[in-house]
């Protein structure tokens, strides 16, 4: 049996947590097959065996265009939205074609739309993931750019032939899809010690570690020289112009043994972080972002379920850290509970479906 599993190639998020899913789905199916179609870096799938994984090289979404992790080229956006859609009716048919002349026996989508559609045309179960779709983000922007108008109707479209949408925790309105299951967090949870990550990585296990989860381009605005940090060390794999700053190479292990051996991550609220600070029970300083539509259900499920502090860009650019880093080591707020079974719950409603 093969699966095509298509992820957004906007960001990181999309493809870490579809990872989960379909570790789960080899793991549940021995005979199953899975090509990725992406455009996604082939690097965070590198952990998969190829005989059972094949990674095709395609964009059937945008996204998001970003400079940053803070903000949102809108304009850029609808161009290349735009671009993309020049010849719809081509990119659905190749695709449809590509699922039939492979033997694809279903599609999950995380959250590309077009596949959905593909899938539709090509006879075969569509099911998707997410905690949003792409209508929605765009949706929201159509007040000042109503020339996202027809892209929202074409991406609604689309959804609408889903069979089938595993609604992750922390979502926005998805009620365009037709059937829609809810399914707890897909995160990444360690299985080692904050004492054997910290000896791994040759770091002082009596230390106060804050790990940076941002990407060197994210950092450029920070003013170093004026860094308030009172005794707390910076963990990062960017090179931090500090002398407070301990970098680490990237890879060196996966992200959720590094969180689970820091004191705190300072971020972005992104659904991936919040979904392994969450898993890892590792308290967070959380930047939000301008532009991000989910950004307020995303900063809501930090202040009801984890130990988080919200730090203004304004401040997080100046170097203003240590207060919010010396109100998180006072907190006594205690860890939500919250499923974590989302990978496991997908995939075996996923080969269910298939099976019956």
């Amino acid at each position: 049996m093969k699966i095509a599993y298509y992820i957004s190639g906007h960001g990181y998020g999309h493809a870490v947590r579809s990872v989960q899913v379909i570790e789960q789905l080899l793991q549940k199916q021995p005979d199953l097959e899975v090509e990725i179609c992406t455009a996604a870096p082939e690097w965070l799938f590198a952990q998969f065996p190829r005989d059972r994984i094949s990674i095709r090289r395609v964009q059937l979404d945008v996204g998001a265009v970003q400079a940053d992790s803070f903000s949102i080229d809108i304009g850029a956006t609808f161009k290349a939205n735009r671009d993309l859609y020049t010849n719809e009716k081509k990119l659905l048919k190749t695709e449809q074609n590509f699922l039939l002349d492979s033997g694809i026996a279903a599609v999950i989508s995380d959250i590309t739309a077009p596949a959905l559609s593909a899938a539709h045309a090509a006879a075969i179960p569509a099911f998707a993931v997410g905690n949003f779709s792409w209508d929605w983000i765009y949706a929201a922007w159509q007040k000042d750019y109503p020339e996202f108008t027809a892209i929202v109707q074409r991406l609604q479209a689309a959804y609408a032939q889903t069979d089938l949408l595993f609604r992750l925790p922390f979502h926005g309105d998805l009620g365009i899809f037709p059937r829609i299951q809810d399914v707890g967090l897909i995160s990444r949870k360690s299985k080692l010690s904050a004492k054997r990550v910290r000896r791994l990585l040759a770091l002082d296990p009596e230390q106060r570690l804050l790990l940076v989860g941002l990407r060197v381009q994210d950092l450029q605005r920070v003013d170093w020289q004026q860094l308030e940090l009172g005794s707390w060390r910076l963990l990062s794999t960017a090179a931090i112009p500090h002398e407070r700053a301990i970098r680490i190479h990237e890879g060196i292990l996966p992200f959720e043994d590094i969180l689970t051996a820091v004191d705190a991550v300072i971020s972005k609220p992104g659904y991936g972080m919040v979904s392994d600070v969450l898993a890892n029970r590792t308290p967070l300083v959380y930047v939000p972002r301008q532009d991000f539509v989910e950004d307020p259900i995303l900063c809501e499920a930090l202040e009801k379920h984890a130990v988080s502090k919200k730090l203004s860009r304004t401040d997080f650019w100046a170097g203003r850290w240590h207060s919010a880093l010396q109100e998180l080591q006072e907190s006594s707020k205690s860890w939500g509970s919250i499923d974590l079974r989302g990978a496991e719950q997908i995939a075996a409603a996923v080969l269910q479906r298939l099976k019956s």
